[in-house]
């Protein structure tokens, strides 16, 4: 049986766990054993995965894989340059645009993540790229309070890391916002992503700081958790973030507009509600549904035969 190799498929990144799935819709639609390459030996799970995962280290993958066999790689790994030196075909699902000093141009198939990702491919690649986004897991939502009923002016922040350009933003925007409480602060993945979510439901709004993302997947949770959503559009999130209809958010490009977007939100009760409808009709379009029906399609044209169906 062929084998198709995803690297650091159980790495606790929302990155890993899209390369997981599409190495999972290849092992139940075409036939290929799933084999996790595995590089640190995550004890952390942050999700589930319901179908058999074998791991190899990386140097046996090395030795193993042959030229019928598949692999997934994240961009972030291209300075291992596996599509130059590996037999088999590779697949690059590019889900980010500053996680490398240099793109490994060595793949054969290429999916981009957002309009972003794919303006940034290009241009500096030459490379043209279909855009799948990312998805979320609409049916795994924890149930949540209509938004008027939730406490009044409760917030989490969301920061991706803590470096000076995430802490710098939330420290002029604290400045900038007296009288609101901005002290319920997430860094990253720091909780399993049950728990994230369950907090996510309780408060009525999410102010995203996250300042660089390919696509971004905490605003549209929130979106359908019914959480009005404001901050900075994180550059890739522009693909499904409408300030003034879904959200209130500033561009990364103008981050001097942040502290009037969530002063707007905070102190406009019928816009936040309005913004909270349209919200989760936008997350709607983003469930795993459309991420799986694009990627069977995807894959069918690039190994050029039809999969298995459920």
């Amino acid at each position: 049986m062929p084998k198709v190799y995803v690297f650091a498929s159980l790495m606790p990144m929302g990155g890993a766990y899209m390369a997981y799935h599409v190495g999972r819709l290849l092992h139940l639609h075409f036939g290929y054993e799933f084999v996790d390459v595995d590089i640190k030996n995550f004890e952390q799970k942050l999700f589930e995965y319901d179908i058999p995962i074998r791991s190899v280290g990386y140097e046996q993958m090395c030795a193993d894989i042959t030229e019928d066999d598949l692999l997934i790689v994240n961009p972030s790994y291209s300075k291992m340059l596996f599509g130059l030196t590996l037999p088999g075909k590779k697949i690059m699902y590019v889900q980010d645009y500053k996680t490398f000093r240099v793109l490994d141009c060595h793949f054969d198939l290429y999916v981009s993540v957002s309009a972003l990702v794919q303006r940034y491919a290009h241009a500096l690649y030459g490379l043209s790229t279909p855009v799948i986004p990312a998805f979320i897991e609409l049916e795994k939502m924890p149930a949540a309070k209509p938004w008027d009923e939730r406490p009044v002016g409760s917030a989490l922040v969301y920061l991706k890391h803590n470096d000076p350009e995430h802490t710098l933003l939330l420290d002029y925007l604290v400045k900038r916002a007296p009288g609101f409480d901005l002290s319920r602060v997430v860094l990253g993945r720091e909780m399993p992503h049950a728990a994230f979510l369950e907090t996510l439901a309780q408060v009525r709004y999410l102010v995203n700081l996250s300042v660089s993302e390919g696509f971004g997947l905490v605003p549209l949770e929130a979106m359908a958790l019914g959480t009005a959503v404001t901050g900075v559009d994180s550059l890739g999130g522009a693909d499904y973030m409408r300030s003034g209809e879904n959200c209130v958010v500033a561009p990364v490009t103008n981050m001097r507009g942040l502290p009037q977007a969530v002063l707007k939100i905070f102190g406009d009760e019928g816009l936040a509600a309005r913004c909270v409808e349209a919200g989760k009709v936008t997350a709607q379009g983003y469930g795993y549904g459309a991420f799986k029906a694009a990627w069977l399609a995807q894959l069918a044209s690039f190994l050029k035969r039809e999969p298995a169906h459920d």
